[in-house]
This record gives structure tokens, sequence and C-alpha cells, in this order.
């Protein structure tokens, strides 16, 4: 595990530095969601799916964009080639 690796380079004196990130707001899903997808921030559909998305991970950076992968994944996001736009 990661916190293991730390505890090892710490022992060796690495210095390491820590950074807290907190939840983002709806308000930034948003724009990461369109950004990700290639699309208007202010498209409906886009601003559903990020309230989906936020309510889900609550607002956690890491696991916005690990969850719109796994939505990918089960292919409950796919890009449709035929109107060059995700659906969901």
């Amino acid at each position: 595990p990661l916190s293991l690796h730390i505890q090892d380079l710490e022992r060796m004196n690495v210095p390491i530095t820590r950074i807290k990130i907190g939840s983002l707001a709806l308000d930034n899903v948003i724009p990461l969601v369109a950004e990700a997808l290639r699309m208007d921030d202010d498209d409906n559909k886009v601003i559903t799916l990020a309230e989906t998305i936020h309510k889900k991970t609550e607002g956690n950076p890491f696991f916005i964009l690990t969850f719109l992968r796994s939505l990918h994944d089960e292919k409950l996001l796919q890009y449709n080639f035929g109107t060059l736009k995700w659906t969901w």
C-alpha cells in the first residue's frame, strides 16, 4: 500500500510533501465532467451527469474521473461516432 511506501521513504529521509485536497463543489464538478467529455458545461445533460457524479463521489476529485471511467467500462457511458458525442 501507498502508506507503507511513504513510511519507507520517510525512513530514508526523502522529503515528502503532503497536499490536502478537499471535496469539489458541484460548480467545480460540472466543468470537470464537461472537459473530460469535451462537451459544453452549460449542456443540461452534462449538468445532470455531473450532479449524479458529485452525489456518488461526494465531490472527491480522485473518485470523479475514476467514476467516469467505470461508467465507460460498464458501457453506461459510450461515445457515439454517429453524433460525435458521449451518450449515457
